[in-house]
């Protein structure tokens, strides 16, 4: 199925200007769009849901959604999320020049399986982070938005180091293994040194 199809959206403001990030606190609250039908984004989206349960189809694959879980929708991905109206979540969105490609290359954008269960332990961690993004984006002061960028770096972050612990985990992730590898031999070129070929 051709996904210029479905509509694509694009990331705005409350004053409908276009913005490279935006955060979402959501329970009974609706979308300015209808998220129920197919739909694509210019931007990505990270999706925790605290609550609740529901069913996210990513790219035409359906997903449950359950508490505790982080979703990750690519920026060409078509989805569509029906949601318990008594469960609660925060969306991060964000256009794809704000953050380092190679960071969003590692976590489980645009994957088969693009969610993460990290555990109820872990889950708070990140959603510790995503709470300073929420307290710092409803002050107003110089600096909020590197703030705001600093925590939502460190909370990506956050995500690889977890996918990458499953990866350890289950033996799967040899990916992530092999950019890490190709991370430390551009680092060691650029230092003059020798490196162990990632191939």
């Amino acid at each position: 199925m051709d996904k210029s199809e479905f509509p694509s959206h694009p990331l705005t403001g409350a004053d409908k200007k276009p913005v490279s990030f935006k955060l979402e606190v959501w329970g009974n609250k609706k979308e300015p769009y209808d998220s129920e039908k197919p739909h694509r984004h210019d931007y990505h989206e990270v999706m925790f849901f605290i609550d609740g349960k529901g069913t996210h189809d990513i790219d035409f694959r359906s997903h449950e959604t359950q508490g505790g879980t982080v979703h990750f929708v690519h920026s060409n991905n078509v989805h569509m999320l029906i949601r318990e109206p008594v469960s609660n979540g925060i969306s991060l969105m964000f256009t794809p020049d704000l953050t380092d490609q190679s960071l969003i290359s590692q976590l489980p954008f645009a994957k088969e399986e693009p969610i993460l269960a990290p555990g109820k332990e872990k889950f708070g961690e990140l959603l510790k982070l995503v709470k300073m993004i929420v307290d710092e984006s409803n002050s107003a002061h110089d600096g909020m938005n590197s703030v705001i960028q600093s925590y939502f770096n460190a909370l990506l972050w956050n995500c690889v180091r977890i996918c990458r612990s499953a990866g350890e985990k289950n033996g799967t992730d040899l990916k992530l293994i092999h950019v890490a590898v190709g991370d430390h031999q551009q680092a060691c070129k650029g230092m003059g040194c020798s490196s162990v070929s990632p191939d």
